[in-house]
C-alpha cells in the first residue's frame, strides 16, 4: 500500500477510542478492522490474503522472529541508541519501513518515524510466556465467548504492543504493519476456539459495554467511522458466512 494511502486508513476518526473494542469485545472488532484493511488492499495488492503472525512459535525469544527480518520480514527494534521517538520507542532503521514516517499519535497530528522499543516499557528483556503453547492452550480451553475474550486480551493480545512499545504501545498501534499481523493471530485463535462446537459460531455474551454494563447483542453496531459501512456484531461472526469468506 502507497505510504500516504496507509496514513490516511490509519488518520483519527472523530470519537476514535477503545471505547469500540470495549463495547464488542476484542475478537468481534478485530474481524471487522481487518476485514476494511483486506478491502482496502487486496484487489490490487494481497488477493484476499492477509497473513498472520503466529508468535507463539517465537515465545522463546520473540525478539529473534523471522518477522523482524530486514529483508524477508518488517524491520527490527528501534535504534537503542538513536533520540526517544514515542511510546518508549525509537525510529525503525532497518527493513522496509526504516525512518518510514507516520502522521499521528495520541489522537493528534505529530509527524514522526515509526518506532519500536523491544522491552523498554518495563526495563527487561520481551518475554513470551503470555504466548507460550501452555498459555494458547489455556486460552482456547475457555468454554464461554466472554471467558475466551477476556483470557486472549489479558494474555497475547497486551502482551505484543506491551513490550514491542513504540507506535505499537498505544491505540495508534496500526501505524505499525505488524498490528494486522498480530491481530489476524488473534482472529486464528478465534476461528480456532469457534470449531469446537457448532453453537460457537454464534456464541457472543457477556458485557456489550464495561462503562454501562449492558448485555452483549448480536445486534450490536460496530461503527466503522467513514471507513466503511456500519455493520451488526451477528455480521462478523462466522467467517464463511455474509460479507467474509475465508478461513485458516
Amino acid at each position: 500500500m502507497a505510504p500516504h494511502k496507509y496514513n490516511l486508513l490509519r488518520s483519527p476518526r472523530p470519537g476514535e477510542s477503545s471505547d469500540e473494542e470495549d463495547k464488542v469485545g476484542l475478537a468481534v472488532s478485530n474481524d471487522a478492522e481487518l476485514d476494511v484493511v483486506k478491502q482496502s488492499t487486496s484487489s490490487r495488492y494481497c488477493k484476499d490474503i492477509l497473513p498472520y503472525w503466529d508468535w507463539g512459535l517465537d515465545w522463546e525469544d520473540p525478539t529473534k522472529s523471522a518477522i523482524w527480518d530486514p529483508v524477508t520480514g518488517f524491520g527490527g527494534d528501534g535504534d537503542p541508541e538513536g533520540p526517544a521517538s514515542v511510546g518508549w520507542g525509537s525510529c525503525v532503521k532497518d527493513g522496509p519501513f526504516a525512518d518510514y514516517e507516520v502522521l499521528f499519535y495520541d489522537f493528534i497530528p505529530k509527524l514522526h518515524c515509526l518506532s519500536r522499543g523491544f522491552g523498554r516499557y518495563y526495563k527487561k528483556p520481551f518475554p513470551g510466556d503470555a504466548f507460550a503453547p501452555a498459555a494458547i492452550q489455556e486460552v482456547l480451553d475457555q468454554l464461554t465467548f466472554w471467558n475466551f475474550t477476556n483470557a486472549i486480551e489479558l494474555g497475547p493480545h497486551d502482551a505484543i504492543p506491551n513490550n514491542i512499545c513504540g507506535d505499537f504501545f498505544f491505540l495508534e498501534a496500526p501505524n505499525d504493519p505488524v498490528f494486522f499481523l498480530h491481530h489476524a493471530n488473534l482472529d486464528r485463535l478465534w476461528w480456532t476456539w469457534q470449531q469446537k462446537t457448532q453453537e460457537r459460531i454464534w456464541e457472543y455474551n457477556g458485557l456489550g459495554n464495561s462503562s454501562t454494563f449492558q448485555s452483549a447483542s448480536l445486534e450490536d453496531v460496530l461503527h466503522m467511522e467513514g471507513l466503511g459501512p456500519d455493520v451488526k456484531v451477528r455480521d462478523v461472526m462466522h467467517t464463511n458466512f455474509g460479507m467474509f469468506c475465508y478461513g485458516y
